[in-house]
């Protein structure tokens, strides 16, 4: 697999998982939805989305949370939000009224409640996450992938998420 440093080996396991992305847009924010949100830590100390995932409501109770996340082109402080979108300041709930805006995602970290105000730029792709297999990984497809150091050190994938129909994982 190609990466920004090189080429990289990476083994596919009985085990591995397999998610694919699609395209989406705005109007699939409502209060209410389970989302990922990919952001950098801005001046002020506010978080600027660069990628948002519309999760499937399966992953809400095993994937809620707030991670550190390594975004390649970050200098910043990246992290990933899961969560549940409340109290959307966009007009009707939703971000699809205007090109840009904010909504908060609300969480659970541990036992506690949490929540993370999160600005929206007009131009931060919005993608759904859905299931995939290992036919979706094709040549030239863009793909993310979770992996661990195996025996020996070798690569080998414990979750794959493709695009399909070119796009790109905003992760």
């Amino acid at each position: 697999m190609a990466t920004a440093h090189g080429s990289v080996r990476v083994q596919l396991a009985p085990e591995t998982g397999f998610a694919t992305v699609v395209k989406s847009d705005r109007r699939h924010l409502t209060d209410g939805s389970f989302l990922g949100i990919a952001s950098v830590t801005a001046t002020d100390g506010s978080q600027r989305a660069t990628g948002v995932f519309i999760l499937p409501e399966a992953q809400r109770a095993s994937a809620e949370g707030q991670f550190d996340w390594d975004l390649p082109s970050s200098t910043t402080g990246s992290k990933m939000t899961n969560g549940t979108a409340a109290s959307s300041k966009m007009t009707n709930g939703t971000a699809s009224a205007t090109p840009a805006g904010s909504l908060t995602l609300q969480f659970k970290d541990g036992e506690q409640n949490r929540s993370q105000a999160i600005t929206i730029p007009a131009d931060v792709p919005v993608v759904a996450l859905g299931p995939g297999q290992a036919a979706d990984v094709q040549r030239g497809a863009h793909a993310f992938v979770f992996a661990h150091r195996g025996a020996g050190g070798t690569l080998i994938a414990d979750r794959v998420i493709v695009g399909k129909n070119g796009v790109v994982p905003p992760m």
